[in-house]
Formats: C-alpha cells, structure tokens, sequence
C-alpha cells in the first residue's frame, strides 16, 4: 500500500497549475507517495500542464477526467475511491506547498497515531498574505475531536472546515467519514467537518505554515454570483438537521445555529453579487432553513450572533423580530 495520497480536483486552473505542480516537484519525503489529478471537465491546458510535470513528481500519477463538470465534492470523492495510501491529503489547483509540508503532516500523524491532523495556512492575496490559523491552541496532543467544537460563541474547528490544511488516516474513508456530499456544489465543507469532529475518535492539531492557499481567484466557486452560491443553504439544512438527529448532539446545536445564523449573515451582507433574482430565491429558502429550528434555539442563536448582525438576519421575516 502506498503510504500517502494527495487528492487534487480542479476545473480550469491551467493558470495556477504550474506553480502547484512546481511546488510538488519539489517534495522531499522518504515514502510512498501517490498523486491523484481529477480534473473537473476543465476547457483549458489543464490537463496539457498536468502531462507537462508528471516525471517530475516524486511519486506515481493518477488523471481522473470528467466529461462534464460535477463539482468539488465529487471531484476528492472520485480521488479518494482511487487511492491506494494508508493516509490522505487533498490540495486544490490554484494552491501550493513548501516542500516539507506532506512530510511534516504523515510525521505527526503516525506519531500521535491519530485520526486525523489539522493546521494552519497562508492565505494569499494578490498583494498580501494572511495567517489562517486552526482555532484550537492545544498543539501536538491527541485529543477527542468533539472538544474542538465548543464554545458556541467563540471560533473553533467546525468553523475551520479546509480540507486541504491537514491529512486522514485511511481508516475515516472506509468508515465513510471521509467522502463528502456530492449534491453540493459550494459548502460541501461544512456537513463533512461536523462529522468529522463528532463521529471520529481522534484528532491532533499542529503548527504549521506550509500549505499556501490562494484567494481571490476570479473562476473560484466562492467568487462567483451564480446559483452555486446558493448552496450553503441545503449544506446548513444538512448540519441542522445532523445535530438535531439524536440526543447525543443536543449539546452542539446552540453551535451549530449560531454558525448558520453567521454564515447567512455574510450571506444577505454580500447578496448584491448573486445574478438578478437570486437574491429573493435566497430569501426565499433561507426561512425555510430557518423554520428547521426550534425557536428557543433560534433565539439563543440570534443573541449570541450580537445585536447589528442578528437585526439584518431578522429583515427575512417579521416572525423572527419577536426573538
């Protein structure tokens, strides 16, 4: 079995590949390495750039190619059903790594002999840089990931729902906690790292500066207005109705409620970028996540959300100004 699979699915990234694969090239690692490429019916060079650097990758070369475009999700699901390692790892096409980085992560996995490992980030704009630090302090110990969930007030790891900035021990995948829901074409983070966090048994969180994630791509999903964007709705009717599923999640419902309220508020902030129309589409199916809550839930949350923010999440219905 080979030891590590990274996952990388793209579409249309021919722009940024080279320095991904340049990056890659670059790994200096004493194992097993396995690199999966699922291109996502991308229309450029992509796969021409792909075919350009495979000798030079330290490791064997998998191309999935789609015929037509699936999504992200289906995309790292596709990666993950063709992995041969004992860990995994996933990267996107417009990002890069220092060349410790993969080596660094299947150190501390193996060590702590944990479920998974999570880390920190550089995000990179075009004309600076940003720290994306993993909001849990407690470093290079095994922990219980649902400690990582709480407080419901404060950022936490359910909030930190990058795939990329960590690697998985082959096991969550074949206990299913690995393959994210492919119906989602945005958001498809956010189901994937609840379970993640309260379903595996252990998880360790490292400190580290060597994945290099670039924003503010103009072809990113998370810049464009169409009805893509619109998905973090059924993704949070997905969360909502995980922890309302058994007792055993009561605790983090006041979290989870919180962290949608939060999210639909940067939602209905950034609503003049959507396509014409889609702002009351959005409107519209946001009332009826909202209605999914029990109102004394729905009311906690809108408190904890602070009182600006809370009163533009209350415009969606006179109902919820009474909360």
């Amino acid at each position: 079995m080979t030891d590590l699979t990274v996952v990388c699915s793209f579409r249309n990234v021919d722009r940024y590949l080279p320095d991904l694969l340049e990056s890659l090239s670059r790994t200096r690692c004493d194992f097993a390495v396995q690199f999966v490429f699922v291109d996502d019916a991308s229309t450029d060079r992509s796969l021409d750039v792909i075919d350009e650097f495979e000798t030079r990758l330290p490791g064997a070369v998998d191309v999935i190619v789609n015929d037509i475009a699936r999504g992200p999700a289906h995309g790292r699901n596709a990666g993950m059903r063709a992995a041969d390692g004992r860990h995994l790892a996933f990267i996107d096409g417009d990002d890069w790594v220092g060349p410790d980085y993969f080596s660094e992560l299947m150190w501390w996995i193996d060590e702590l002999d944990v479920d998974f490992v999570r880390t920190d980030h550089v995000r990179v704009f075009k004309d600076k840089r940003r720290l994306g630090r993993a909001p849990d302090p407690r470093y290079y110990r095994r922990l219980d990931p649902s400690s990582a969930v709480l407080p419901a007030t404060e950022s936490t790891m359910v909030d930190f729902p990058y795939s990329h900035s960590g690697i998985f021990s082959r096991r969550l995948l074949d206990d299913g906690l690995l393959l994210m829901p492919e119906s989602l074409r945005t958001a498809e983070d956010r189901p994937w790292i609840w379970r993640l966090h309260l379903e595996a048994e252990s998880y360790a969180r490292i400190e580290s500066l060597k994945y290099f994630y670039r924003r503010d791509v103009p072809s990113s999903l998370t810049q464009v207005g169409d009805d893509r964007q619109l998905d973090f709705i059924p993704s949070f009717t997905q969360v909502i109705d995980y922890v309302y599923s058994t007792e055993q999640f009561e605790r983090y419902r006041r979290k989870a409620v919180r962290q949608m309220l939060s999210v639909t508020h940067h939602h209905l902030v950034n609503a003049a970028r959507l396509h014409p129309g889609l702002e009351a589409e959005m409107r519209h199916r946001l009332l009826a996540l909202i209605e999914r809550v029990e109102e004394a839930d729905l009311a906690t949350g809108l408190a904890d959300l602070g009182w600006r923010r809370a009163d533009l999440v209350r415009e969606l219905d006179p109902r919820l100004q009474t909360l």
